[in-house]
């Protein structure tokens, strides 16, 4: 498969900018849950 280097380039940031908010809304949800077993 040939991709070009900019477009994977592009899904990594998008990547690391949804882990950012993957890790912000759990940390929102912590106080009222354990969900310690969701992170791998």
């Amino acid at each position: 498969m040939n991709v070009r280097p900019d477009f994977i380039g592009v899904i990594q940031l998008a990547a690391v900018f949804f882990i950012q908010v993957f890790n912000r809304f759990l940390g929102k949800l912590e106080n009222s849950m354990p969900l310690q077993f969701f992170i791998f």
